[in-house]
């Protein structure tokens, strides 16, 4: 039965894949590797998959143990946590963990996105143990991350959460995939990755943003907020101007979307920018007023360690389009990169498949 199914599987999806090969492996005509001179790779515990900016000085990052999630199962995988980062302004960061004081030790903790705002961290949890995405809320205060509760997420919407954002009294949502984390100890199963390559190869487009309000401690009903879909939504992050920026990544197109926030709390479409990278995830840096994020030339192989990956930077100047610019593009030197901040004249970036983290002085051309 299962040799019939698999064949029919090949059957449809072998024309599929021939049409959309050359969106997949003829992507390296424009890809140049440069400006990696002045970068070095610096060694850390685990995956840092999300940075926050803490001041102009220092940032804020979620660390979860990706790699084993996916490869041997959350049962095995160290628990996440927070971390504070120190001295990048000098291109010589240090990690320094955040205490979590409170928290129910019987809840697994694997942070997939955070938010920093008013001394509060929000943390995108997927707790697979309860129930999967959850929103955990910290009071901050000297290293240590006081337990204040948590926000459990409606399960009717399905698929996985992959980062928020928190204005007002609502929650905004990135929907990093339609096909959910299966809920229990074993590796990432082999038909979910079947899927997700299946529906990014037909363009099918299934994930979304959603809002869901603020409720301290109690289910939230989660609604699709922004009307556009993507085969997968990896981050969003607010600006300075409390305009909502989210990340669209599918086999057709890759860009970053602005919104505007309705007096509903709704989101209203204003612009996008077009982008020749997937980004993996955003970061907004209120110091520069700019955009950063991982540029993944090939998305379809996001998950490789062969895959050459850098950053980007996003700017609007007053009355001006937004622009965007590679800052540096490598292929060795670590593998695949999730995670990008700055500090000062230094990017910051981590590397998916591996614990280790990129340092490069920006280069201004």
């Amino acid at each position: 039965m299962w040799k019939k199914i698999i064949l029919s599987l090949l059957v449809a999806f072998v024309p599929v894949f021939w049409v959309q090969s050359n969106r997949i492996f003829e992507l390296d005509k424009d890809v140049v590797y440069h400006h990696t001179e002045k970068c070095k790779v610096v060694g850390i515990d685990k995956n840092i998959v999300d940075f926050d900016e803490f001041d102009s000085e220092e940032l804020i990052a979620a660390e979860c143990d990706m790699s084993s999630i996916f490869g041997s199962g959350p049962d095995t995988a160290s628990r996440g946590r927070l971390l504070r980062v120190l001295d990048l302004a000098y291109g010589a960061p240090k990690f320094v963990e955040i205490q979590l004081s409170g928290f129910p030790s019987d809840i697994w903790f694997f942070p997939f996105g955070i938010f920093y705002q008013d001394n509060t961290i929000y943390v995108l949890n997927q707790a697979f143990n309860h129930g999967g995405s959850r929103v955990e809320v910290f009071i901050y205060s000297n290293f240590r991350a006081i337990y204040k509760g948590s926000i459990l997420l409606d399960t009717q919407v399905g698929g996985t959460f992959g980062d928020l954002v928190i204005h007002n009294e609502n929650i905004y949502l990135s929907q990093y995939s339609s096909i959910p984390l299966e809920q229990n100890s074993k590796p990432y199963p082999f038909t979910s990755v079947i899927k997700s390559f299946y529906q990014n190869i037909v363009q099918q487009h299934e994930a979304g943003v959603y809002k869901c309000p603020f409720k301290l401690n109690s289910f939230t009903n989660c609604t699709i907020e922004a009307t556009e879909k993507s085969h997968s939504i990896p981050s969003i992050i607010k600006d300075r101007e409390n305009n909502i920026i989210v990340s669209f990544s599918s086999i057709d197109y890759n860009k970053v979307a602005v919104y505007t926030i309705t007096p509903r709390g709704g989101l209203s479409y204003d612009s996008r920018i077009s982008l020749r990278d997937r980004a993996e995830r955003l970061f907004y840096s209120k110091t520069f007023g700019k955009i950063y994020g991982s540029a993944i030339p090939w998305p379809m192989m996001i998950f490789s360690g062969n895959t050459p990956a850098g950053a980007i930077e996003i700017n609007k100047e007053q009355g001006k389009a937004y622009t965007h610019r590679r800052l540096f593009m490598q292929e060795k030197d670590i593998k695949g990169i999730k995670a990008v901040a700055r500090v000062g004249n230094y990017v910051l970036s981590t590397g998916f498949m591996e614990n280790a983290a990129y340092v490069c002085l920006v280069v201004d051309s």
